[in-house]
């Protein structure tokens, strides 16, 4: 039996792996993107949990080895719920559709998840109940609100991994090396979620190795700054991937070069205490 399972799957968080899990064995993972909320709010939403490159990796972690990607515009949003079945059927022949329980589709999201039944000829709708934790179900959005205030630990909890992100090392202007602590400037995709600004400990992968580091994230740039402490290699144009293991504290103000010597040398320290006992 082959089996489709659809959504968003914006972090392929507790609640996306329980539904996938429902499923049963081997399932294709159809995933809409851009993700519905993005399209709706525009180039101005930068709240997206994981890029695509993300949540492919993420679901090919999981064993996932069949991923659809279904184009998700203007177009798909306005048809009608009558309309919407059909867009499945070009998709693959599919004996089963699975769903979670607050799917909604076509026009104004009439659409919903029972609606399917029947809507799709010869094929096995299950709509799968909500994962709950704290009588609450898993959702992105309460994930988006926890890393929003730097709850780390509690969106962890939720994801079931450290939330992480991947960019490509650029050049920055250097002011990390002038200070002694040369930085690898990852830059992401700009809907991509990241915590608030301050110094984090983490883990970053690059080259196909993996470090303890600390992390610094400066205001209004979708942008982290990572030292490695005693590293030397050349990264510039590397994918990295960085692991949130835990904030250290949010911006201060530094008097001087010194001061922020100072502030940078403390994160560093305590970043490599934190990732000691993590590791």
């Amino acid at each position: 039996m082959l089996t489709a399972v659809l959504g968003g799957f914006d972090g392929i968080h507790l609640g996306h792996r329980h539904l996938i899990a429902s499923a049963g064995s081997g399932p294709v993972v159809i995933c809409m993107e851009p993700i519905p909320r993005q399209l709706i709010a525009g180039p101005s939403w930068t709240r997206r949990l994981t890029t695509p490159g993300e949540r492919r990796k993420t679901l090919h972690d999981m064993g996932i080895m069949g991923i659809i990607d279904l184009p998700f515009h203007r177009g798909l949003m306005a048809c009608t719920p009558k309309d919407f079945p059909s867009v499945l059927s070009r998709l693959g022949r599919f004996d089963r559709v699975a769903v979670g329980w607050d799917f909604r589709y076509g026009h104004d999201r009439a659409g919903q998840a029972s609606d399917l039944a029947g809507s799709l000829p010869g094929v096995e709708v299950l709509v799968v109940p909500p994962l709950l934790r704290e009588g609450r179900p898993v959702k992105s959005e309460g994930i988006r609100n926890l890393l929003e205030a730097g709850m780390l630990e509690e969106a962890a909890e939720l994801l079931g991994r450290r939330y992480r992100c991947m960019g490509v090392v650029s050049r920055g202007k250097g002011r990390g090396k002038m200070l002694g602590f040369p930085t690898m400037n990852v830059t992401v995709p700009w809907c991509k979620l990241l915590p608030p600004a301050g110094s984090y400990a983490v883990s970053v992968r690059v080259r196909d190795a993996e470090y303890p580091a600390a992390a610094f994230r400066l205001p209004g740039r979708n942008c982290v700054e990572v030292h490695i402490p005693g590293f030397h290699g050349e990264t510039y144009g590397c994918v990295a991937e960085v692991v949130f293991a835990r904030g250290l504290r949010r911006p201060e103000k530094a008097h001087d070069d010194r001061h922020l010597k100072e502030l940078i040398d403390k994160d560093v320290n305590a970043a490599m205490e934190v990732m000691k006992q993590w590791q």
